[in-house]
């Protein structure tokens, strides 16, 4: 009996304004691991990171959205509206 798995690693993260901009460039044929960020200049935290955090890393990346894993598994992606969302419900209490 043969056991295999399928391992995903993640390469990076493709924004719909990277998309646009590829295709700008003429590049809209191109796979999508030659438009994404590179994993590495893309925040990753995790699900205890306080969202202090959170806000000091979205400040350093151009695309303004950082990676949230746990265990090594992607669990969810934070964009500027979310942790705006959050601001705004955290005003109302």
């Amino acid at each position: 009996l043969l056991v295999t798995a399928v391992v995903a690693v993640s390469l990076g993260l493709v924004t719909l304004r990277r998309i646009k901009a590829a295709i700008a460039r003429g590049e809209g044929q191109a796979p999508l691991e030659q438009i994404a960020v590179p994993l590495d200049q893309v925040p990753v935290l995790s699900p205890e990171d306080r969202a202090s955090r959170l806000l000091e890393q979205l400040q350093t990346t151009p695309e303004g959205r950082a990676l949230v894993f746990d265990k090594g598994a992607l669990v969810g992606i934070v964009s500027p509206s979310d942790l705006q969302r959050m601001l705004d419900l955290a005003s109302l209490r």
